[in-house]
């Protein structure tokens, strides 16, 4: 699926040099949390409310903490884990780890450092789970469901439970 990149970016990616940042935003999510864990990857700014280095995208405070992300590598066998680890610098992330009950929802977004409100691209709708932590990072599986893998049709169509067809 074809991605719609701003001008900026498709010039900052096809420049032999640039000055423009890629700036990636984590939010993490889940129904027990009272509000988002949110992370970015570049120490832009001084974030008004949280008095710390980060990035206002949007009108949300992404703290900066230092992560990675490892990627799938892509194969036919339908499961696609990525990882994701985090500095433990702040402790209000293994607070809110421990509080969740199930798997907890992760969306990924990149913006430019010179448009930080301008999402270039934002995948959503990933799981994080199995997450351990300890005194230096928090980490976790990354995945998607994948419903094309699922049997399809549920049932089968036997002469007893679809007469009608036979």
């Amino acid at each position: 699926m074809p991605r719609n990149l701003s001008n900026a970016a498709k010039q900052a990616l096809y420049a032999q040099q640039t000055d423009e940042v890629f700036i990636m935003l984590v939010t993490i999510e889940h129904e027990n949390f009272t509000t988002p864990i949110r992370v970015a990857s570049d120490p832009k700014e001084v974030l008004p409310d949280a008095g710390v280095r980060g990035v206002v995208s949007r009108g949300n405070e992404f703290v900066f903490l230092p992560f990675t992300i490892n990627l799938p590598m892509q194969d036919d066998s339908g499961v696609a884990r990525a990882s994701i680890s985090i500095d433990n610098i702040s402790r209000e992330i293994v607070a809110a780890v421990r509080q969740a009950t199930s798997a907890l929802s992760i969306t990924i977004e990149v913006v430019l450092a010179s448009d930080v409100d301008t999402l270039e691209v934002s995948i959503p709708d990933f799981r994080l789970e199995r997450v351990t932590y300890d005194a230096l990072t928090v980490a976790g599986d990354i995945s998607v469901e994948y419903y094309d893998l699922e049997p399809f049709p549920a049932r089968r169509f036997t002469p007893s439970d679809f007469p009608g067809v036979f």
